[in-house]
């Protein structure tokens, strides 16, 4: 699902009263990130009002990766999470700092492709443009819907829909816990029941390959997991690895942040992952795996 509208929305930079609270502006660096943000005047420690988070590259150029408010302490309103490079990933709105509401999660195509990712950074689309007086534009052409439901005080509720490949794949119910409606066969969900099928698995797990700043494989490597699933937790268990040790820290770390939309199993299921990554005369690539 290609998405081409565009969202404005307008910063104010100076302090004085928010929301009806005294309140004073602080800039805060912490590594490559700078914060922007207000406390209240009577309290430092309290965010309230607007907030921003911005990467800096090696040349300290600003890309804004998070944008929203704070009432009280508390995350309110509408937010926006972005990328590394300004892509928007997702956004929806906060309740006494819960997510609550309509809840929209995005994917940049290129992503999967390591030699499109790179021509990512000179493109307008899926992306975010400061302009003066803090004006900033995001721009969701060139974005794919990853997913799409509710929250209700931080928990999915009713009907989500999980997309890949500009197709429906699935809709499930996570009041029920029930499978509403699958693209793909039942024999496949049973295999790998992620919401979304293989190829969104994929696709987010490239997605945050992508952002990743730790040192990557240097040689042809291959590490093999156990995930186990069940309706309270999920875990993860090396089984083999082969080539650069960087390749498991790697994966660790992915497989900590990805979203685990998994289906919810009557019992607990296992699924074996493998991560292969080549090293080739015309570039290097992933491939990943399942059994």
């Amino acid at each position: 699902m290609r998405l081409t509208s565009v969202l404005l929305l307008i910063i104010f930079f100076c302090s004085g009263n928010i929301f009806g609270q005294e309140t004073k502006r602080k800039r805060k660096l912490k590594g490559k990130q700078l914060e922007h943000y207000y406390v209240l005047k009577k309290n430092k420690k309290v965010k309230h009002g607007q907030y921003l988070r911005f990467q800096l590259d090696i040349l300290d150029n600003k890309t804004l990766i998070e944008s929203g408010s704070f009432n009280h302490g508390k995350k309110s309103g509408k937010w926006y999470l972005l990328d590394h490079v300004g892509a928007l990933k997702h956004e929806g709105s906060y309740q006494n700092g819960l997510k609550q509401g309509l809840w929209i999660y995005y994917y940049k195509p290129d992503y999967t492709d390591q030699e499109l990712f790179n021509s990512h950074f000179n493109s307008q689309e899926g992306r975010v443009i400061v302009g003066e007086n803090g004006k900033i534009t995001i721009i969701k052409e060139g974005l794919k819907i990853s997913s799409t439901g509710v929250y209700h005080q931080g928990n999915k509720i009713g009907i989500w829909n999980y997309y890949s490949s500009d197709s429906l794949i699935h809709k499930y119910d996570h009041t029920l816990n029930k499978l509403k409606y699958s693209l793909l066969p039942d024999s496949l969900n049973t295999k790998f029941p992620y919401l979304g099928g293989l190829e969104r698995f994929a696709t987010n797990f490239i997605t945050i390959l992508n952002e990743k700043k730790v040192n990557g494989p240097q040689s042809s490597s291959l590490v093999k997991y156990k995930l186990n699933v069940d309706n309270n937790k999920f875990e993860k268990f090396l089984l083999e690895s082969s080539g650069d040790i960087n390749l498991i820290t790697y994966v660790n770390t992915i497989l900590d942040q990805i979203q685990h939309d998994w289906m919810k199993p009557t019992s607990s299921y296992q699924i074996t992952l493998i991560v292969e990554y080549k090293v080739e005369v015309d570039g290097s690539k992933y491939s990943i795996r399942f059994r």
